[in-house]
């Protein structure tokens, strides 16, 4: 009789490179807060969260602390220095990071597969990137037919009344009814993968698949503390 044995460590240093980097899984993000998308104080998701897990990356992306712009900083270089990129090429916006808001141009949660974050030392094949880079990897189709739907909801029937706004009653409001300004926001979309197949004429099945994903966010808000 014969018997094969194989065995395997885990590396605590990278021996065949020296940068320094992080993974991101799909899991991680949805466990992730990754609401509000900077001085837009949007309610999309947002995958660039993902760097709040990296040590030595600061990442500011709510108000009021970051009104102007979305800033992130990476091992103290100058803020939004960085590259990203979507499956290897190159997602950066057109227009410079430093004079507006960020993040708007940016790949839906569900259809990130691993976010790659590299924070120093990376290969010279990166050398665009000044402070860091990202490179999101996209999910794909397999042989097996599969997808996801999704809807977060912000509506303000589900919020507390706000205190002291019950005088002047008018339209036929009971007394004691507080104001709930109304804040109505949705985030919903879907996604949908697997081989591509033509009856009769042609079966994908390990040969060619497809993958698509599809978001749509939209928001009300209406601010008032009189009764309407």
């Amino acid at each position: 009789t014969e018997s094969v044995t194989v065995t395997a460590e885990t590396s605590l240093l990278k021996t065949e490179s020296t940068e320094i980097s992080q993974n991101v899984t799909l899991s991680q993000l949805n466990n992730l807060p990754i609401l509000v998308v900077g001085a837009t104080n949007s309610g999309f998701r947002d995958p660039f969260a993902s760097t709040r897990l990296v040590p030595g990356v600061q990442y500011c992306n709510t108000p009021p602390a970051c009104n102007a712009v979305t800033s992130l900083v990476i091992n103290g270089t100058p803020a939004n220095t960085y590259q990203t990129r979507l499956d290897g090429a190159t997602m950066n916006p057109t227009s410079p990071r430093l004079l507006g808001a960020q993040m708007q141009a940016q790949p839906s949660v569900d259809a990130v597969e691993e976010v790659a974050i590299q924070t120093s030392n990376f290969a010279a094949e990166y050398g665009q990137a000044g402070g860091g880079l990202f490179n999101f990897t996209m999910k794909s189709g397999t042989n097996a037919f599969h997808g996801s739907a999704y809807d977060y909801f912000v509506n303000e029937a589900l919020n507390a009344g706000q205190a002291f706004t019950n005088a002047g009653l008018t339209n036929g409001q009971k007394a004691g009814q507080l104001v709930r300004n109304r804040a109505r926001r949705q985030d919903w979309g879907f996604t949908v993968g697997g081989p591509i197949v033509l009856p009769k004429l042609y079966d994908g099945h390990n040969k060619t698949f497809f993958f698509f994903g599809y978001e749509q966010f939209r928001e009300t808000q209406i601010n008032s503390t009189t009764p309407i």
